[in-house]
């Protein structure tokens, strides 16, 4: 673990550690986006379910108020036709009856006003809980956009790493290669007996002799 391959190794790994710290903080940075989106989305659900749980109320009460507004304006026509059929009869009573059938078509009116009243402030408070709902729903919108924008922003920031194909053995680090070419010229000559002179031409210009016995 010297020389030139081991500082090569070394800075590698080296920049695969960075890489790795690196994706760990842009991870953390998209999940702590998606926790606090997390936070909005669960506080508007909360909120959205009771605002239909009130909303519910308010359907209840305005379809009841609505109800005893009909029912009270079926009494104020019936007690007003007995009040027009009993001024129409003749005896000592009969303007008595009327005008007490008259007071009662009277106080059905006033009931009936009262019920739609009643029903007028259920619809308005219900307006209100609609209002209030779609401004929760503008808040998640926003919200949602924002941590999508910062997972975006942290995803743009996660390393590039070159990793080894798949199937080779292990991962290059460096390489290089040289090619040499040498042209040789031998000439040889017989001394006599066993002896001999090899003369050699090399690539680079010069002369070698190289005396040989046998």
């Amino acid at each position: 673990w010297s020389g030139h391959a081991a500082f090569a190794f070394a800075n590698r790994c080296g920049t695969y550690g960075a890489a790795a710290r690196s994706a760990d903080a842009a991870c953390e940075q998209a999940a702590g986006a998606l926790r606090r989106y997390g936070q909005v989305l669960s506080e508007a659900r909360q909120e959205v379910r009771v605002l239909q749980r009130r909303g519910e109320t308010c359907v209840a009460e305005m379809e009841r108020a609505e109800a005893h507004a009909a029912e009270a304006t079926e009494r104020h026509m019936a007690y007003s036709r007995m009040a027009f059929q009993a001024s129409l009869a003749s005896g000592a009573d009969a303007g008595a009856t009327a005008a007490a059938f008259r007071a009662q078509a009277d106080d059905a009116i006033l009931e009936r006003d009262r019920a739609l009243g009643e029903a007028e402030r259920a619809r308005d408070e219900l307006q209100r809980l609609r209002d209030r709902a779609e401004r929760e729903r503008e808040r998640v919108l926003r919200a949602g956009r924002s941590a999508a924008g910062e997972v975006d922003a942290a995803t743009g920031s996660l390393p590039s790493v070159s990793w080894p194909a798949a199937g080779l053995g292990g991962t290059v680090i460096s390489s290089s290669g040289e090619t040499v070419s040498v042209g040789v010229r031998i000439l040889i000559f017989k001394l006599g007996g066993s002896e001999s002179a090899l003369v050699e031409e090399r690539a680079d210009g010069t002369w070698a002799v190289t005396f040989a016995d046998g």
